[in-house]
């Protein structure tokens, strides 16, 4: 299982990374905590007066996964790949 989760992120990874938020921070490689905070002072200094701090814990158990993996088939065309996310 977890051969093939890192298989796949090896291949998602490149094409979903240019396109998620630059304001996104949780789960993303070289990303983290402080860099979060530092971002949130910055734009805090900017005149914005909120952050948001989501926890998406419980989240997935609710998502659309047919909606999910029509957003995925998008970007990935690959039906090998699909599969294997809908596993």
């Amino acid at each position: 299982d977890r051969m093939v989760q890192q298989s796949l992120v090896q291949v998602l990874q490149p094409i979903f990374e240019p396109i998620f938020s630059d304001s996104s921070f949780g789960f993303r490689p070289n990303r983290n905590a402080q860099q979060a905070i530092k971002r949130s002072k910055e734009y805090y200094e900017q005149g914005y007066k909120y952050t948001v701090d989501i926890d998406l814990a419980k989240y997935f158990d609710t998502v659309n996964h047919d909606l999910l993996i029509g957003m995925v088939r998008e970007q990935v065309k690959d039906e090998t790949i699909i599969r294997l996310i809908r596993k």
